[in-house]
């Protein structure tokens, strides 16, 4: 009997179906070999205890659905003008190739593709992948184009092995706006996932979700990337990003770019700015990232998510009383709203306390004078207190003050310890203030727990620094245990 089915299906090569709307295989196992193709001129259905096994091609012009069991090395193509749906629940296929004259393909679940995926084939050959990754590992794709693209319309991504070869991403937010991108890894190969959505937000999650308000398109491109890797550091990334003139902000200055990403509550470039290449599309290029990508944003700005229109001029924290005093000065602001003043007990985790209203636009100095009273109530248990000023624009693009510390002069001998900067990508200071004479040891240890190194300091009594060598350490979370034989401190370190 499965020798006749497997004789039979090998005839479809010749007989195409015109009236099938629906082939259901419930229960059989169907074989179809190399050289052979399976027509459908409407969706498959592969159910539960069913088996399905190819190593020739299966043609659907409708969708392809699999719940059961489906391997071999086959392809899947996906041909015709009608909307089409692909979810094969965790199968995986060597080849996949959309040859469509309307619509698009959606795909319903991960997928998997060994070999190659063929987007050149037709004038609407859009893979929509919605939540669902599309995982090519060292696939190939061939010959994309703004007619044929993978369309990144959820949190899903496409996720490709990168290594010292440059890769192609070609996506987009939509079918009708292709912004595809490259990649290149001279770090350790690893699988990047990387997926583009419309506009760009005040704040993300740790899933690159946003959660805060899109800005107004004015001086960036009105596109975020988010690219993330499979294993936690060990990339050395370059990569090319590309918009259309449309996608451009009213102000956008595209001979002044940059790449942008957003860490720390805010967008940050921390390279200069330079021309974009092309003509609609434009494209900009950045090297050198390194630290963690863990579904981290990424964005072009001209001049706006480059260093804030906000020119800090001069920050300074001193003790008055039982008080603190915090003024600053601006050398200029244009279009700015306001300062944030945040505060931390531990220099790490900083609490905002106040907001000022910003001059708005201004060619001259201006001061600015705030009061963060009774300080002093925090003496018995802290010696130090951070202050830091965040200025946020009319965009809701911020920027932050290196911190100003206060001391509180508590007599305790306890060591008050804080980590700058974390999470650090070379070195990083252990800052001591302690009004009392004792060795401190410092133990390292990584997230399991295995203690890596210990070194011991003298502290003579005065505020002291210690550089952390992190040459060696690889990118990852680590903990410092500070203090002595009757206490101590414990703060987190995080290696980009």
């Amino acid at each position: 009997m499965i020798r006749f089915l497997s004789f039979l299906l090998a005839l479809l090569f010749f007989l195409p179906v015109f009236s099938q709307a629906l082939l259901t295989n419930n229960g059989a196992m169907i074989t179809i070999r190399g050289g052979t193709t399976l027509f459908v001129n409407g969706s498959l259905e592969n159910k539960i205890g069913s088996t399905l096994r190819t190593t020739g091609e299966v043609r659907v012009t409708g969708d392809m659905i699999n719940n059961g069991t489906m391997n071999g090395v086959g392809t899947l193509y996906f041909w015709g003008s009608n909307q089409q749906d692909l979810n094969l629940n965790g199968a995986s296929i060597d080849n996949l190739q959309i040859n469509k004259s309307g619509s698009s393909v959606s795909l319903l679940s991960d997928l998997t593709v060994s070999t190659n995926v063929d987007l050149s084939l037709g004038v609407s050959s859009f893979l929509l992948i919605g939540n669902n990754n599309l995982t090519l590992g060292s696939a190939n794709i061939t010959s994309p184009s703004a007619a044929g693209f993978v369309v990144t319309d959820g949190t899903g991504k496409l996720i490709r092995n990168v290594g010292n070869t440059a890769k192609a991403f070609p996506i987009g937010s939509s079918v009708s706006n292709y912004t595809p991108a490259t990649l290149t890894n001279s770090g350790t190969s690893d699988n990047i996932g990387l997926r583009v959505m419309d506009s760009v937000y005040s704040a993300y999650d740790g899933n690159g979700v946003p959660t805060g308000n899109a800005l107004n398109p004015n001086r960036e491109v009105n596109k975020t990337w988010i690219l993330n890797e499979a294993t936690a550091g060990g990339s050395n990334l370059a990569l090319s990003l590309t918009w259309n003139v449309a996608d451009q902000g009213a102000s956008f200055d595209k001979n002044n770019s940059a790449i942008a990403f957003f860490s720390g509550g805010g967008w940050q470039t921390n390279t200069n700015g330079g021309a974009a290449s092309g003509s609609s599309p434009y494209t900009r290029s950045r090297s050198g990232l390194t630290h963690t990508l863990s579904n981290s944003p990424l964005g072009v700005g001209g001049h706006a998510l480059s260093p804030l229109p906000i020119a800090m001029l001069q920050f300074d924290v001193v003790k008055k009383g039982k008080d603190a005093l915090l003024t600053w000065v601006t050398a200029s602001e244009t279009k700015s709203s306001h300062f944030n003043v945040q505060r931390s007990l531990d220099g790490i985790e900083y609490t905002q306390i106040a907001t000022l209203v910003a001059a708005g636009s201004s060619s001259t100095a201006r001061d600015y004078t705030y009061i963060d009273a009774n300080i002093e109530a925090f003496a018995n248990s802290y010696r130090i207190i951070y202050y830091r000023i965040q200025s946020v624009d009319q965009l809701e693009i911020s920027s932050l003050t290196a911190a100003k510390s206060i001391n509180l002069g508590n007599a305790s001998n306890k060591p008050i310890v804080s980590l700058f900067p974390n999470p650090s990508i070379g070195n990083s200071l252990l800052l001591f203030n302690s009004l009392g004479q004792q060795n401190i040891s410092i133990s390292i240890s990584d997230a399991t727990g295995r203690v890596i190194r210990i070194q011991n300091v003298a502290l003579d009594g005065q505020p002291k620094q210690f550089e952390l060598d992190g040459s060696n350490l690889a990118k990852g979370i680590y903990f410092l245990q500070v203090g002595n034989a009757g206490e101590h401190q414990v703060l987190r370190w995080v290696r980009e």
